[in-house]
């Protein structure tokens, strides 16, 4: 790199597990987010050892002149990148494998979740790159499950762990409104479909609407697969619905109704000790998908934020 890069520890870093860690150039000028894509391939384990400690990672301070900056800065990490296919809400696809941040209200609060824990297909890492920040609120906020795994009671957290959950949803055929098989598949083709799911193991049945339900039994309890440490890994609380016949719901394995307000009480436990991130333009956020829960505050006027999966 042209520029040397230091590292900046912030207020909220006198933590031992700051959420999130962050990271900036060391001069006042901003330095290329294409130039901190050639430090990251070069301090991989650093990074990655750094992240499994404090569950995410804001590089700030780099300048993205594009899209293809954020992807490179994804790239740099040598996995490979993840199409969102199967996913849950409506995103738009900006370029290959990169993806807008969740189409939702603006007016509304996207509460904490680990993205996709509904499937057994789930990503580890998410990046987010800021190209515009909200003129108002917006923050993306993050929440440690291994805090939130710790001060589940442990009654609860044994009777989910032995049943695990099933998540069902109903997908529409386009171009019906709201979301459409054809969209969360990214294909419009049923035997593409039926494969995906096969190999997922998942259970699907398609309607006479032209419709199709698919459930997937997950576990809600998990151990990371570097740190070992035990996470609670769960969208149940989002999918929760007292209507069985809603277009999305979840329930104990065995089919037997959650308490709801066992899910408010843990929910509201992920919101206590949550951090918000506010955005500034160029920011470069990682997160560990499976130790970090992620959301987002309501915010006003423009608001755009690139993810990819990892």
């Amino acid at each position: 790199m042209k520029k040397k890069v230091s590292f900046v520890r912030q207020k909220n870093q006198a933590c031992v597990k700051a959420l999130p860690f962050i990271i900036q150039p060391g001069e006042t000028k901003l330095a290329r987010l294409a130039d901190l894509s050639i430090w990251i391939k070069n301090n991989r384990r650093y990074i990655l050892t750094t992240l499994h400690v404090h569950g995410a990672i804001l590089f700030r301070g780099y300048s993205s002149e594009s899209i293809d900056d954020f992807a490179y800065a994804a790239k740099a990490f040598g996995r490979p990148l993840l199409s969102y296919r199967g996913g849950d809400f409506a995103r738009e696809i900006v370029s290959d494998r990169v993806y807008t941040s969740t189409s939702y209200g603006p007016t509304l609060d996207i509460p904490l979740h680990n993205e996709k824990s509904f499937s057994n297909n789930f990503p580890k890492l998410l990046f987010f790159c800021c190209l515009l920040k909200p003129d108002k609120d917006g923050e993306t906020t993050l929440s440690d499950g291994r805090l939130l795994y710790e001060q589940i009671g442990k009654d609860f957290l044994h009777e989910i762990s032995q049943k695990k959950l099933k998540y069902k949803m109903i997908l529409k055929n386009a171009p019906s409104a709201g979301e459409t098989w054809q969209r969360c598949f990214e294909t419009n083709n049923k035997l593409d479909v039926e494969n995906y799911l096969i190999d997922l193991k998942a259970k699907f049945q398609w309607n006479a609407d032209g419709s199709i339900t698919v459930e997937e039994i997950v576990k809600p309890a998990i151990t990371h697969p570097h740190t070992n440490e035990f996470v609670f890994f769960s969208q149940a609380d989002q999918w929760y619905s007292s209507d069985p016949s809603s277009y999305q719901n979840c329930c104990y394995g065995d089919g037997t109704p959650l308490d709801i307000k066992k899910l408010i009480l843990i929910s509201n436990i992920a919101k206590k000790q949550q951090q918000a991130v506010q955005w500034e333009q160029g920011d470069f956020l990682i997160v560990d998908n499976i130790l970090t829960l992620h959301g987002r505050n309501s915010y006003l006027g423009n608001r755009k934020i690139l993810v990819i999966m990892s």
